[in-house]
């Protein structure tokens, strides 16, 4: 059950929550809205974890491809619509990891991005060569380090929390980002949870691996909320704002959550670009050609910059995953 949280919670820390730009651009800015804002957005994901999970269980599903038709019916239009629709969103979160890489290396090392692109790409082409039982073990490893290092960052600048909040006359701007943010998030997780099937024992394991995802997750979100509010980061001017904060407690603290930047990156980054690999190819030849493709484009496209692209393109498919969440939801009504 553990190597199911981790990996899930591996899949929704990317490069874009560890780094700070998520929280800002969702939640942070709109203060007590936005804090409430995380709140029902983790609850919406725990909802969609616990119904995908459930469906892949009772209807005994091991694809994607078998899990839309299962919600959807057979409609083949819609099926191929929602299914482009994750198919490019599991590419361009590959693609923004990627970019974090090289955004990572060039704010701490002056390495130029494409150096720290690179070494990204290379990693993920060498492990998308094993199956997703690889990813299991990879997500094992790195998600407690994650888990643990951003907890002490939190703890270590304790007594500089700032708990004041601003009020943000955005109300319904924050809303409509808890919900987007939830929205874009299950579509990189929806295809994952397909493939955790073979790791769940019992049915009555689904709720607590929605309970405790809910939990970890949420702690991280305050942890991280409360510190962007507590310092004063430009986040236009910085591209891992959470990594500025780091530094102030010195090089060990900088350096280490530094490797938490890169586990997180290299988490999603799997996730993502093995959902695509495993949705898009049907053979293992094709699987290879794809693979080499998809790491060395992902090269290419991560020169547009790390925060612009998490800035412009995740609240778009944010918009667009809703579908996916109204279809899942609506499942479990019709059933009832």
């Amino acid at each position: 059950m553990l190597k199911i949280i981790f990996v899930i919670i591996g899949t929704i820390i990317g490069a874009g929550f560890a780094s700070g730009q998520e929280i800002i651009l969702f939640f942070q800015r709109f203060g007590w809205i936005g804090f409430f804002g995380l709140l029902f957005s983790n609850f919406i994901t725990a909802c969609v974890i616990y119904q995908v999970l459930n469906i892949v269980w009772e209807k005994e599903i091991y694809s994607y491809k078998d899990f839309l038709e299962q919600i959807i019916g057979k409609k083949k239009k819609t099926v191929l619509c929602i299914n482009s629709i994750v198919n490019s969103f599991l590419m361009i979160s590959f693609y923004i990891m990627i970019a974090g890489f090289g955004a990572y290396f060039f704010q701490e090392f002056k390495i130029p991005s494409y150096i720290g692109a690179l070494i990204g790409g290379g990693i993920c082409l060498f492990i998308f060569y094993g199956n997703v039982k690889g990813i299991v073990k990879v997500n094992q490893i790195l998600i407690p380090f994650l888990i643990f290092l951003i907890c002490m960052l939190g703890y270590v600048n304790l007594s500089n929390i700032e708990w004041n909040l601003a009020t943000s006359t955005s109300h319904l701007k924050g809303i409509i980002n808890s919900i987007s943010y939830a929205s874009y998030n299950s579509i990189l997780l929806i295809p994952i949870l397909v493939s955790m099937k073979e790791f769940i024992k019992e049915k009555k394991q689904i709720k607590v691996i929605a309970l405790f995802c809910f939990l970890i997750f949420t702690s991280l979100a305050m942890i991280l909320f409360f510190l962007l509010n507590s310092f004063s980061v430009d986040s236009t001017m910085v591209e891992i704002p959470i990594l500025y904060i780091a530094s102030q407690k010195g090089k060990l603290f900088q350096y280490l959550y530094g490797g938490v930047i890169l586990a997180a990156i290299l988490t999603s980054a799997i996730s993502a670009g093995y959902g695509l690999l495993n949705n898009i190819t049907k053979s293992r030849k094709a699987y290879v050609v794809y693979n080499g493709l998809l790491c060395v484009t992902g090269i290419l496209i991560s020169q547009f910059g790390f925060s612009n692209l998490v800035e412009i393109l995740y609240p778009v498919f944010g918009y667009l995953g809703l579908l996916q969440i109204i279809f899942v939801f609506r499942k479990n009504y019709c059933q009832k």
